[in-house]
């Protein structure tokens, strides 16, 4: 069972890789198409440069609490 203070923990920094992901992506919306270097992944799905670092501030975020990340 998780404890209060892991789970504070977790939506602290949870709230925190939120807000950071997302101002990386809003500096992103008045890039073209061709300087977010749009790409298509193996399931057909688009992907850009921004994807992968708000992706990156996400998982740098939260890797303190040693828990698996689904991501990009």
């Amino acid at each position: 069972m998780m404890s209060d203070e892991f789970i504070n923990k977790t939506l602290t920094l949870s709230i925190r890789a939120a807000g950071a992901a997302v101002k990386s992506l809003i500096v992103a919306l008045d890039s073209s198409d061709d300087e977010l270097h749009i790409t298509s992944k193996e399931d057909g799905s688009l992907v850009s440069n921004a994807d992968y670092a708000s992706d990156k501030i996400i998982t740098k975020i939260l890797s303190p609490l040693g828990i698996p990340i689904l991501s990009e």
